[in-house]
């Protein structure tokens, strides 16, 4: 769902999951909204497999908690969690790749809590429209390769 900033034009993106609130960011020069750093699995356990997250709290963010202020424009009832989609989660470590580099120039931020993904729409101007989604998983064969990576 979308939440509007009153008679801004401009307006914070949102996308509704059960009782989570997914705060975007807005893309105006290619009409879009993202979704960024979306945690699909909690932490893993080394060695294990993960689990679907279906879950939510605010704090579970790699980019800390969203706090709605008036100025925003978000309404939310009692029990509402609203979860900070606005920049890129956490890049999984690596080994043997331009990896340092990449965090020496401020591209990157590497922890285990890595697994999350990006979700892309285009903006829409009702609640009812439907949109094609675009979500990006990270890649590089398993070897390299993040959701943030800026290659």
């Amino acid at each position: 769902k979308r939440a509007d900033a009153g008679n801004n034009t401009s307006s914070i993106p949102t996308a509704t999951l059960n009782n989570t609130v997914f705060v975007g960011r807005s893309l105006p020069e290619f009409e879009q909204e993202l979704f960024l750093g979306i945690k699909f699995a909690d932490e893993p356990v080394r060695f294990t497999p993960s689990t679907l997250k279906t879950v939510y709290r605010a704090n579970d963010s790699d980019n800390g908690v969203y706090h709605a202020s008036s100025a925003s424009g978000l309404q939310t009832s009692s029990g509402t969690v609203l979860y900070n989609a606005t920049e890129y989660g956490y890049d999984c470590p690596g080994y043997g790749s331009d990896e340092t580099e990449l965090a020496e120039e401020g591209y990157a931020r590497f922890d285990e809590n890595c697994m999350n993904l990006n979700i892309i729409r285009p903006k829409r101007e009702n609640e009812d429209e439907l949109l094609p989604v675009m979500i990006w998983i990270f890649g590089g064969g398993w070897v390299q390769g993040a959701t943030a990576d800026p290659r």
